[in-house]
C-alpha cells in the first residue's frame, strides 16, 4: 500500500506539472486586426502567436505621388502560427499597366521576456509579376515586387537589412532569413518594411501583385528553457546508451 501510494502521488505530481507546462507552452489563439486598428493608435499592441514578441507603434508612409495602396481597413494583420515571432500581412496590393506602388510600414518589436533577438526572416506570399518594357538602352526592364526590411536596435543603433524580390524575369528570392547578433540586437527593435510594386509601361499588359507577406523574429531562449532542452537531450542520450548496452 505504501509503494502504491507513493507511485500514485508521484503520478499526480507529474500529471499536474505536465498540464501546467502545457498550459504555459500553448500559444494564444491568433487574433485578427487591420492596419486601421494599429496606425494612428499609439496605445494599440498585439503579440505574436507564440506570445514572445509584442508589436506596437505602427506607422505607414506612402511614397510621394503614389496613391494605389489599399485602404488600411482592408489590410489584415494576422499573428498566425506559421509566422512564429511575427505576423502575416494580407491585402490587395496590385499595380497595373505602368503604375508604381511604394510605401514604408514601420513598427516596434519588443521581446516580452526582455531577451535579445537572434534570427530574422521575411517571405513574400504568392507574388506575381508580368510584363516588360524596353528602356532607352534597349535593355528590358521587368515588372517586379520588392520588399526590403530594415531592423534597427533602439539601444545601440545596430542595423540589418533583409531583401526579397520577385520579378517577371524570375530573378530574386521570395524568402530570406539571417541570424542576428544577440549582443547587438537586443529588445526592442524598430522595423521598417519598404514595399514596392512596379508594373512597367510596355507594348502589352503589365501587372505586379502581392497578396501577403510574412515576417518573423526568433528570441534567444530563456536560461530556464535552454537548461530544460539540454536536460531533455541528456536524458535521451542516456536512454540511447542503455539500449545499446543491452
Amino acid at each position: 500500500m505504501l509503494v502504491h501510494g507513493v507511485v500514485t502521488s508521484r503520478l499526480r505530481v507529474f500529471g499536474a506539472a505536465f498540464w501546467a507546462s502545457a498550459a504555459v507552452a500553448a500559444p494564444a489563439p491568433a487574433e485578427e486586426l487591420t492596419l486601421a486598428d494599429l496606425i494612428g493608435h499609439p496605445e494599440a499592441t498585439f503579440r505574436s502567436h507564440d506570445g514572445r514578441v509584442e508589436f506596437s507603434d505602427f506607422e505607414f508612409e506612402a511614397a510621394r505621388g503614389v496613391f494605389a495602396f489599399p485602404e488600411n481597413d482592408s489590410v489584415r494583420v494576422i499573428p498566425a502560427a506559421r509566422a512564429t515571432g511575427g505576423f502575416v500581412l494580407e491585402g490587395a496590393y496590385q499595380a497595373l499597366n505602368g503604375v508604381r506602388m511604394a510605401g514604408t510600414l514601420s513598427f516596434t518589436a519588443t521581446a516580452v521576456d526582455e531577451m535579445p533577438f537572434n534570427l530574422a526572416w521575411l517571405q513574400l506570399g504568392t507574388p506575381a509579376a508580368f510584363g516588360f518594357s524596353v528602356g532607352p538602352s534597349a535593355r528590358q526592364e521587368p515588372s517586379y515586387v520588392s520588399l526590403i526590411e530594415t531592423l534597427t536596435a533602439l539601444e545601440g543603433g545596430a542595423t540589418f537589412r533583409l531583401a526579397t524580390l520577385h520579378d517577371a524575369a524570375g530573378d530574386g528570392t521570395s524568402f530570406v532569413s539571417s541570424p542576428l547578433n544577440p549582443d547587438l540586437f537586443g529588445s526592442p527593435l524598430r522595423v521598417s518594411q519598404e514595399i514596392e510594386l512596379q508594373s512597367v509601361r510596355g507594348d502589352g499588359p503589365s501587372v505586379a501583385i502581392l497578396s501577403s507577406h510574412a515576417f518573423g523574429l526568433t528570441v534567444v531562449p530563456e536560461p530556464g528553457t535552454a537548461l530544460l532542452l539540454l536536460a531533455a537531450g541528456c536524458v535521451g542520450a542516456a536512454k540511447l546508451r542503455r539500449r545499446r548496452s543491452r
